[in-house]
C-alpha cells in the first residue's frame, strides 16, 4: 500500500511535480520527499536516461543505484510529453501541485507551452524552479553540462583543488557539485512556498552549477580583484601561479607512515566559555608558536604562513603518525585523521563481505558517527544503505524515506486515476484569494523573517559558515542581526581580512554587546524573545548552556524561535558528540569525502582550499533555515535544527557511497592510487587533458557509448582507434574471464582510450581543440581558475557578479534568483 506523505514532517501538504533528470534536481526532490511532501516524478514513457546509468555493472536490478539515491521516497508516472494528451495529463496534475521541478535547458519547454510565462499564467500559483548548469541566458546557455564542467572547472574550484603536476583534475566525488547545487534549490523552493503563505502567489526560482561554484570560490574571486584584476581578462594557464595560501594551523599534513592528519587550531583552555575570552581564561601558546614547539622547528625571526606550513609539512613527514598526534596533544592542538571512505562502508558488510577487513582500523567514535548518518533501510532486498538527509528538525521523528524509488511508471494508472493523496484543508498551502493569503506578493521570499547571527568567535579558527549563511538570508529579504562583541572590537576578521568581512556582512544590523555572561547577554535575549523568528549559530551547546542560550532554555523562553545550530557530528554519543572540529575534519576527513578528492591510501590527500568547505556548507544551512522558517510561519512554532558537518560531507558524495555499498569491489577499480588516476580512469571521454598551450580541458562524455566516436574524432583516431580497442578485447578482455568484476576486466580498454585521448590533446592548442569539438559535438569545459571567473562572460549573464552602488567593487551574489 502506499504510505502517503509524512504526516508531521515540516513539508506535509506540499505536492510536488519532479519534472527533473540526473541529480541535482531529483535530490533537491527528494529531499523535499522526506520532509513530507508529495513528489510525483513525470518521466517520459522509455524513463529517465539515468535509471540505466552504470546499471551494466550492476546486474541484477532494474534501474542503478545512482537513480535510487536521488530518487527515494517519490512516485512514478510516465506521460507522452510529445503529444498533445501527455501535456493535458500533466497539467491535469498541475492544477493541484504547488512546485514543478525541471532541469530542461532554459528556453526548450516555451515550444510546448511548459515554460514559466505559460504555466505562471495558467497556474498562478505555481512555484517554478529550474535549474540549469550555465544559467538562463548568455552565450554558452545551450551548452550541455554536468557538474565537473559547470560546478567544478568553470568556476575555479577544480583548479584550486588540484596542482597541475598531480594531474588529478579528473578525481572529483561523483555528481558532488550536483548534491551541493541541490541544496540551494532547496533553499529556493521552500523559501518562495514561505512567501506563498502570506500571498497565495507563485514564482520562478532560478539556480545554476555554473553560480553554486563561484559562491563557493568566492573568496579567491575577491582576493585576486583586489590585488590582481587583470589576471581575469583572458583565458591562460594560470594553474601554478594562483594556488591558494594555506594556514599551517588549518590544513592536513602527511605522516611518515602514510596517515593523513587534519589540523584544526589551537584549544583555548579556560574555566570560562567565554566567546570574549574574558577574565579566569587560561590560554595556550599562540597559534604558531604552540605549533613550532610541538614540533620543534624553529620559526623566528617571524616567518609567513606559507613558509611555517613547509617547515610543519617536511617535519610532519619525517615523524610517525603516533608522534605526531603525542606532539599536537602536547600543545592542544586540534586534530582529526582522515578515513578512508571504504573503510567506513566496510562496517556495513557482512563478515565475509569483500572489504570487510577494512573497517577494523576504524575507531570505535568514527563508526558510531558514521552509522548515526545512515537511515534504516525499508524492506527491499537490493536497496543499498541510505543516508539521512543532513539536517534534522525537532518538529518531526518522521526524517525518513517512506518507500524506495519507484519502477518506471508504477503510479500512472493510479494517480491519473486519483491525482493527488488527499490532504486537511488546513494544510494546503494558500493560492490567489485564498483568504488565509492576502497580503501583496512580497519583493524578495524572506521579507518578515528576522535572523540573530551569533557567531563563535572563540572558534581556533575563522569559519564563514553562518555568516555566508547569513548573507544569502538577507539578500533574500530576512533582517539579519549580527551580535558581536565590544571586548574583542567585533569580528577579528574586521582587522584581519576586512575584504571578506565586508563581502558577507555588508547590510546586516552590527549589534555590539558585552559579555555574554552579563550585559550583553541580556541584550541578546532581549532580541531573541521580542523580535527575532530563528537564531543562527554555530557556538557549541556547552558554551550555549553556560549563557541560558542553549535549545532546552530557549524552548521554554521562547517558543516560536527556531534555533538553527551549526554542529561537527550528528552523533549524540561517544567522544565526538563532544568535538570542536571544523569543516575541513568532520565535513572532509572524518566522511572519508576526502578519498574522493585524492584517491586510495597510500595517495596524497587534496588539500580544499581556505573557505571552500564552509561555503559549500553555508547552502546546506540555508536550505535547513528556509524550512524552520516555513514551518514556523504556517504553524507558529519554534524548533530546534541542526545541521552537522559530517552529514553534509557523506550527502556529497552519497552516489559514490551507494555503488562502493552494494559491491565493496567496484572500490578496487574506481578508488585507485592517485598515482594511476590519470590513466586508467574508467571514464576516458569524462576526464581532463592539457592542450598544447597549457590550459586544461575537462570532456564532458558521462556516456562512453555514446560519446566515444565523436571523441575519436576529434583527435583524428577514429579507424585506429577502433581496431585497437578490437585488438585489447579480443587478446587482454575477453581472455580475463575469471575476473567478474566488468571495470576491472575493462582496465586495459580505459588506459589505452586515456592515454590516447591525452596525447591527442597534447597536439593541439586551446583553439584548436575548442573548434575540433564544435565540429564533432564534442562537450568540454576548460578548467578555470577563480580570478578567470570576471573574464568569463558567460558568468556574468548567469547573475554570478553584481556591481556595487559605489561602482570600482562587485560581490559575489547569492546561487539562487526569485522572478516574484
Amino acid at each position: 500500500a502506499n504510505p502517503g506523505p509524512a504526516k508531521n514532517g515540516p513539508l506535509y501538504g506540499v505536492r510536488v511535480i519532479d519534472f527533473s533528470t540526473v541529480v541535482a534536481g531529483p535530490s533537491s526532490c527528494r529531499v523535499l520527499a522526506e520532509l513530507g511532501a508529495e513528489v510525483i516524478k513525470v518521466e517520459p514513457l522509455e524513463g529517465d536516461f539515468f535509471r540505466i546509468n552504470f546499471l551494466k555493472f550492476e546486474q541484477p536490478r532494474e534501474f542503478g543505484t545512482m537513480f535510487e539515491v536521488a530518487n527515494a521516497g517519490k512516485y512514478s508516472v510516465t506521460l507522452d510529453i510529445k503529444s498533445g494528451q501527455g501535456i493535458a495529463q500533466l497539467k491535469q496534475l498541475l492544477r493541484d501541485a504547488d512546485v514543478f521541478v525541471t532541469n530542461v535547458r532554459p528556453g526548450k519547454l516555451d515550444k510546448c507551452g511548459l515554460g514559466y510565462d505559460a504555466l505562471s499564467k495558467e497556474f498562478p500559483h505555481l512555484v517554478y524552479a529550474e535549474l540549469s548548469a550555465w544559467g538562463d541566458s548568455g552565450p554558452e546557455v545551450e551548452y550541455a553540462g554536468f557538474d565537473v564542467g559547470a560546478f567544478w572547472a568553470a568556476s575555479g574550484l577544480n583548479g584550486l583543488l588540484h596542482d597541475e603536476p598531480s594531474r588529478l583534475y579528473s578525481m572529483l566525488p561523483g555528481a558532488g557539485g550536483d548534491l551541493i547545487t541541490s541544496q540551494i534549490m532547496l533553499f529556493g523552493i521552500v523559501a518562495a512556498l514561505s512567501e506563498r503563505l502570506s500571498s497565495g502567489c507563485g514564482s520562478k526560482v532560478s539556480s545554476s552549477l555554473l553560480h553554486a561554484g563561484a559562491w563557493c570560490a568566492a573568496p579567491f574571486v575577491l582576493e585576486e580583484m583586489a590585488t590582481s584584476p587583470q589576471l581575469g581578462a583572458k583565458l591562460e594557464p594560470l594553474y601554478s601561479k594562483e594556488q591558494p595560501h594555506l594556514n599551517p594551523l588549518l590544513t592536513l599534513y602527511k605522516t611518515s607512515d602514510g596517515e593523513h592528519v587534519a589540523v584544526m587550531g589551537v584549544r583555548p583552555l579556560s574555566r570560562l566559555p567565554s566567546p570574549t575570552r574574558g577574565k579566569g581564561e587560561v590560554r595556550s601558546e599562540p597559534g604558531l608558536a604552540a605549533l613550532a614547539k610541538a614540533l620543534n622547528i624553529n620559526i623566528n625571526p617571524p616567518l609567513n604562513p606559507d613558509e611555517v606550513y613547509t617547515l610543519a609539512r617536511d617535519r610532519i613527514a619525517q615523524m610517525g603518525h603516533a608522534d605526531v598526534v603525542a606532539a599536537l596533544d602536547s600543545q592542544s592542538i586540534i586534530h582529526r585523521d582522515c578515513r578512508y571512505v571504504q573503510s567506513l562502508w566496510a562496517s556495513q558488510e557482512g563478515p565475509d563481505g569483500f572489504t570487510r577487513h577494512l573497517a577494523d582500523d576504524v575507531p570505535k567514535e568514527d563508526l558510531i558517527a558514521f552509522r548515526a548518518n545512515l537511515q534504516d533501510n525499508i524492506d527491499a532486498p537490493d536497496l543499498p544503505k541510505l543516508l539521512r538527509i543532513p539536517y534534522t528538525f525537532s518538529c518531526t521523528d518522521r526524517q525518513t524515506i517512506r518507500k524506495r524509488a519507484p519502477f518506471k511508471g508504477e503510479d500512472t494508472d493510479e494517480i491519473l486515476a486519483t491525482s493527488w493523496f488527499p490532504r486537511p484543508q488546513e494544510w494546503l498551502v494558500p493560492r490567489p484569494g485564498d483568504e488565509r493569503a492576502m497580503l501583496p506578493q512580497a519583493r524578495k521570499p524572506l521579507e518578515g523573517c528576522v535572523v540573530v547571527e551569533l557567531v563563535d568567535f572563540n572558534s581556533p579558527w575563522v569559519d564563514l559558515t553562518v555568516s555566508a549563511t547569513g548573507r544569502i538570508l538577507l539578500e533574500h529579504g530576512a533582517r539579519v542581526i549580527r551580535i558581536e562583541y565590544k571586548a574583542t572590537g567585533g569580528d577579528p576578521m574586521r582587522s584581519s581580512n576586512r575584504v571578506l568581512y565586508d563581502h558577507y556582512n555588508s547590510g546586516k544590523e552590527i549589534e555590539l554587546v558585552g559579555d555574554l555572561s552579563m550585559e550583553g547577554n541580556e541584550r541578546v535575549q532581549e532580541l531573541l524573545a521580542s523580535q527575532a523568528s530563528i537564531l543562527l549559530t554555530n557556538m557549541p551547546e556547552v558554551r550555549l548552556a553556560h549563557f541560558a542560550l542553549d535549545s532546552a532554555s530557549l524552548s521554554r523562553r521562547c517558543p516560536r524561535l527556531a534555533m538553527v545550530n551549526v554542529v561537527p557530528y550528528r552523533t549524540t554519543e561517544g567522544a565526538l558528540a563532544r568535538a570542536t572540529h571544523s569543516c575541513l575534519g568532520a565535513l572532509y576527513g572524518a566522511t572519508g569525502l576526502c578519498t574522493y578528492f585524492s584517491g586510495r591510501p597510500p595517495s596524497d590527500i587534496a588539500r580544499p582550499p581556505p573557505h571552500m568547505l564552509e561555503l559549500i556548507h553555508s547552502l546546506f544551512v540555508s536550505a535547513a533555515v528556509s524550512v524552520a522558517w516555513f514551518h514556523r510561519k504556517r504553524t507558529g512554532e519554534g524548533q530546534v535544527v541542526t545541521v552537522p558537518r559530517d552529514a553534509a560531507g557523506l550527502w556529497i558524495g552519497q552516489l559514490n557511497h551507494a555503488i562502493l555499498h552494494r559491491d565493496g569491489r567496484v572500490s578496487q577499480a574506481v578508488l585507485v592510487p592517485s598515482s594511476e588516476v590519470y590513466h586508467i580512469h574508467p571514464a576516458p571521454t569524462y576526464t581532463a587533458h592539457r592542450t598544447k598551450d597549457g590550459i586544461w580541458v575537462q570532456l564532458l562524455g558521462s556516456e562512453i557509448t555514446h560519446h566515444l566516436d565523436r571523441t575519436l574524432r576529434v583527435f583524428d583516431m577514429r579507424m585506429t582507434g577502433y581496431l585497437n580497442l578490437v585488438w585489447l578485447a579480443l587478446t587482454k578482455v575477453m581472455p580475463n574471464s575469471k575476473e567478474s568484476n566488468l571495470i576491472v576486466r575493462a582496465r586495459p580498454i580505459f588506459e589505452y582510450l586515456n592515454r590516447s585521448f591525452g596525447e591527442g590533446m597534447a597536439k593541439l592548442t586551446f583553439d584548436e581543440f575548442v573548434e575540433r569539438a564544435k565540429k564533432f559535438d564534442v562537450w568540454m569545459s576548460p578548467i578555470r581558475m577563480p580570478v578567470q571567473l570576471l573574464g568569463y562572460e558567460q558568468a556574468h549573464c548567469a547573475g554570478v557578479f553584481q556591481t556595487m552602488a559605489h561602482g570600482n567593487s562587485i560581490r559575489v551574489t547569492s546561487p539562487v534568483r526569485f522572478n516574484m
